[in-house]
């Protein structure tokens, strides 16, 4: 399975190790401070910036949530974070909707979709594992997925929708079914992560 991440990397020179360092080595003959004040904001990126950035690969914006591709051996991970736990379910499902397809049309039929289960981890596999279903019996990629986990009692329930796309309109890769393997759903800084295996 091909990688959507693209590594940027900077550098200052090999033979800087400082800043002040950098601007006594150039061979210009003009005031230092103005060299320092014109070249601080360039050498600081240069030498103190690593990035990783992760191309999106759908079109619809996640403003409070989303979500990356892992790779994962022979098997793809998605790795999801939001403000509550139904955004992270959310995310999770338009993760695993990109793993199916790199980019999608807006337009498609909303679909209403209600889950239980009697943990969280039962919660999010048999979530994931309904949209699976809906996929091969209405024949549509579930995206723009959206909706809020209540608990009472035992019981968990997920309660939500998602935008309908036609497989005909889409170019699919299968995705067979999610995984228990090393499923992961925690809370850290008021913000909620999840982290899922599909099997491909």
């Amino acid at each position: 399975m091909s990688s959507n991440w693209y590594l940027f990397r900077f550098a200052g020179p090999p033979s800087a190790t400082s800043y002040n360092d950098y601007c006594e080595s150039l061979p210009l003959d003009i005031e230092r401070t103005s060299l320092r004040e014109l070249l601080y904001p360039l050498f600081d990126a240069m030498l103190k910036i690593t990035a990783i950035i992760t191309i999106s690969l759908p079109t619809l914006e996640l403003p409070l949530m989303g979500y990356e591709l892992r790779e994962h051996t022979a098997d793809v991970a998605v790795e999801a974070t939001g403000d509550t736990l139904g955004d992270t379910f959310g995310a999770t499902a338009d993760g695993m909707a990109a793993a199916m397809c790199d980019e999608w049309p807006a337009n498609g039929h909303r679909f209403e979709i209600t889950v239980t289960a009697e943990s969280r981890e039962a919660l999010l596999f048999d979530y994931l594992d309904e949209l699976i279903y809906e996929r091969d019996v209405r024949s549509v990629l579930p995206v723009d997925n959206e909706g809020s986990v209540e608990q009472d009692g035992t019981e968990w329930r997920f309660t939500g929708s998602y935008l309908g796309v036609p497989l005909s309109a889409v170019s699919a890769r299968d995705l067979k079914a999610v995984t228990y393997s090393e499923m992961k759903i925690e809370q850290k800084n008021e913000k909620w992560r999840v982290y899922v295996v599909f099997d491909v």
